[in-house]
């Protein structure tokens, strides 16, 4: 889990992270970021490896920890990862 959509950029595209995954696998970003910039990482980075990818932001990740309440994840699927990644995210969110 990274904190912004600007370190899974850097993590993908500059940290080999990218290269290190085979077509077909399931790329989970749970970063804070919008669907947008979401996106453009992910099409950036992962569509054209043949990549899946949920994304699936989370709230209140730190103060809910700490509060012992907890945190919101939301997820969005493109329609080419929306079966792939069911079992992840009835799992995750």
């Amino acid at each position: 889990m990274l904190p912004t959509s600007r370190v899974v950029e850097e993590v993908l595209l500059r940290g080999g992270a990218a290269e290190a995954l085979s077509p077909g696998s399931l790329w989970i970003d749970m970063s804070t970021s919008t669907p947008a910039e979401a996106d453009r990482v992910a099409e950036e980075a992962l569509d054209a490896r043949g990549v899946r990818r949920l994304d699936a932001p989370v709230s209140g990740m730190a103060r809910g920890a700490e509060a012992g309440c907890g945190s919101a994840t939301w997820c969005r699927r493109p329609r080419s990862s929306r079966w792939a990644s069911r079992p992840a995210s009835t799992s995750v969110c």
